[in-house]
């Protein structure tokens, strides 16, 4: 498995599964008080946390995985593109899964041709390049330096295009 998992207290299995920001520790550590009364099963995606690296996050293999960690049931919870994987997960173990919570999953390529999602996802990439373009303006006017403060290790495979 090239996954790493945390497992935190007892009782009912939950499943968390982090995004592509930060990995599992970071993501849950608000959540660790709930260990009191479930067992957190705290995933680090390949790539990420204490999993090993990898080239590039693919969120297929990434599935498989989490679905693998569900067991014979577990709740599953996730956020950002760890909701994507965790849909991906639980469409192929259903069975397993005791309820589905994602949280933010950018989930834009399931729908590719749809005029609404094609027009927000077009909006968020006018925006992202100004915003990025003001933040270098910015910074290159007071004479500093500007740079993400964390950066995932693996790059996505996936790419989303819009024409």
């Amino acid at each position: 498995m090239n996954l790493h998992v945390e497992r935190l207290g007892r009782g009912p299995p939950v499943v968390l599964v982090h995004g592509s920001v930060a990995g599992g520790e970071s993501t849950w550590l608000e959540q660790h008080p709930l260990a009191e009364r479930w067992t957190l099963l705290v995933v680090d995606r390949p790539g990420f946390g204490q999993a090993p690296d990898v080239g590039y996050v693919d969120f297929e293999v990434d599935a498989s995985l989490v679905a693998e960690v569900l067991g014979e049931s577990a709740h599953l919870v996730a956020h950002s593109y760890g909701g994507v994987v965790s849909l991906l997960a639980a469409a192929r173990r259903p069975e397993a899964v005791r309820s589905l919570t994602v949280i933010e999953p950018p989930a834009f390529g399931v729908a590719p041709g749809n005029p609404a999602v094609d027009g927000f996802v077009r909006s968020l990439m006018e925006h992202w390049r100004l915003d990025l373009a003001s933040r270098r303006h910015s910074c290159a006017a007071s004479s500093s330096s500007w740079a993400p403060t964390s950066a995932p290790r693996a790059r996505s495979r996936r790419r989303w295009s819009v024409e």
